[in-house]
């Protein structure tokens, strides 16, 4: 065999090995009022913005197979954002599982503010600066469900309560070939 050959053969294993179809499984979320957000390279729909104060809902697969949803706030204020201050009426979220009908009130595993505050029933204000960080995690233990909704306690803007509509997730498997998908 000669060394074009070779080469030629190389080449062509490298190029195959680099457009083989990749399969992600993931959680879809939608809400009544969402908009979906995606990524450049797949289209896993992880991220949904809610409400006047922009939050982000996803799933992530985690240590032992526990599912972790997160709700987080962008680090840097959007111009568009007024909100002086904002907080939960309550830390349970209620997490439903429609294939068994079962409901269970969880409170987060994680919080995390930057103005080191503990609680999400505290203010947080958004003259602690103008970069600022609020995630909350839940994390979800058990057999993994085909779909799962997640209903946040009411936020309070500026002294006004709001609802967050319920997020249903919905596992899903996205097929792709990076080359072309990116």
């Amino acid at each position: 065999m000669s060394i074009r050959n070779l080469t030629i053969g190389v080449l062509s294993l490298l190029m195959v090995g680099c457009v083989v179809p990749s399969a992600t499984t993931y959680y879809h979320p939608s809400a009544q009022g969402g908009n979906i957000l995606t990524n450049k390279c797949s289209q896993t729909a992880s991220i949904i913005e809610l409400s006047s104060l922009p939050l982000v809902a996803r799933v992530v697969e985690g240590h032992n197979k526990a599912l972790y949803v997160i709700i987080n706030l962008p680090t840097i204020r959007p111009e568009n954002v007024s909100w002086k201050t904002f907080n939960f009426t309550s830390s349970e979220f209620e997490v439903y599982f429609p294939e068994s009908g079962q409901k269970f009130k969880k409170t987060p595993s994680y919080l995390y503010r930057n103005d080191k505050s503990t609680t999400m029933t505290e203010p947080y204000s958004s003259s602690f600066s103008q970069s600022w960080s609020y995630t909350v995690e839940i994390k979800i233990e058990g057999k993994i469900p085909e779909q799962f909704q997640v209903t946040l306690p009411p936020l309070i803007i500026d002294g006004v309560e709001q609802k967050i509509p319920p997020i249903n997730f919905k596992r899903k498997v996205w097929m792709g070939i990076a080359p072309f998908n990116c």
